[in-house]
């Protein structure tokens, strides 16, 4: 049992540390010089950040419109484990990245 649970904290610090990172230029003409988002209602000046309000994404604005997201990327559970739920979704990232195992019962 405690080698589930170390495995476990083994993967959830592994989340914490990777993630995917995606890049691209958000701009409006209502908004120069800023990153934009209008999906999603976000108007960002250059070296300011916010979280994505449904996702676990931490967007940051760069120059030149520049916006940066980092998200969770995958997860992958240990062997006989599904992800679960998110354990602290409202969380700031990365800290909502953290999901909850579930495995069997069967010890090895």
């Amino acid at each position: 049992m405690n080698c589930h649970i170390l495995i476990n904290i083994l993967f959830v610090c592994i989340a914490l540390t990777t993630g995917a990172v995606f890049r691209g230029i958000y701009k409006d003409s209502d908004h120069p010089d800023k990153c934009v988002m209008k999906n999603i209602d976000l108007v960002l000046s250059p070296g300011e950040e916010a979280r994505h309000p449904d996702n676990c994404i931490r967007l940051m604005c760069h120059e030149n419109n520049l916006l940066i997201g980092h998200s969770c990327g995958s997860i992958g559970p240990p062997n006989g484990c599904v992800l679960g739920k998110a354990l602290e979704p409202t969380a700031p990232y990365p800290a909502c990245c953290k999901r909850e195992f579930i495995c069997n019962n069967i010890d090895d």
